[in-house]
């Protein structure tokens, strides 16, 4: 049992390295979408579960967020920039955007639900599979790789979003 929950730990980490250290290494933000990250999750709470087994629900409430609402993590870079990355790609692929509430209407296609805090933003999708959505998805997520990590950026209380930090 040791030697196989071992093993489950080395494929976890494997695959964190795999999916962080790569875009982190080029200063790039953590975009986590699909499969990879789900299974590294599932996996993660079946090494915790080994030690606490009322943590078996939690994979039940994983696989259901992950069937419904397929979500997109963004981790390194402010909300605000993912949100004009979402307008960004929506201008390129000439889709009709509104924003009626804190979603973002897609015409004809549904909406994407843009929450966070801090650094770490997620995105939700409520849509129907057409070909224009799918190349709206892979031109958000270029441009969401395409953005860079600031080191030394702070809020400020004037209201703007970011300033740099004065040397």
């Amino acid at each position: 049992m040791l030697i196989a929950l071992c093993v489950v730990a080395a494929v976890v980490l494997l695959l964190v390295l795999h999916l962080a250290a790569v875009p982190l290494a080029k200063n790039r933000p953590v975009l986590l979408r699909g499969a990879e990250p789900a299974v590294a999750l599932a996996l993660f709470l079946v090494c915790l579960s080994a030690l606490a087994p009322f943590l078996w629900s939690l994979l039940v409430l994983q696989a259901v967020v992950g069937v419904v609402w397929r979500p997109w993590v963004v981790i390194g870079v402010p909300r605000d920039q993912v949100e004009a990355s979402i307008v960004k790609a929506a201008g390129m692929v000439r889709l009709k955007i509104g924003r009626p509430d804190a979603s973002y209407a897609l015409a004809g296609i549904g909406a994407a639900h843009v929450g966070g805090f801090g650094r770490v933003t997620v995105i939700g999708f409520r849509i129907r599979r057409t070909k224009k959505l799918v190349l709206f998805q892979n031109v958000l997520r270029k441009t969401i790789q395409n953005l860079v990590l600031t080191v030394g950026w702070v809020p400020t209380n004037r209201g703007e979003s970011w300033q740099p930090r004065k040397p």
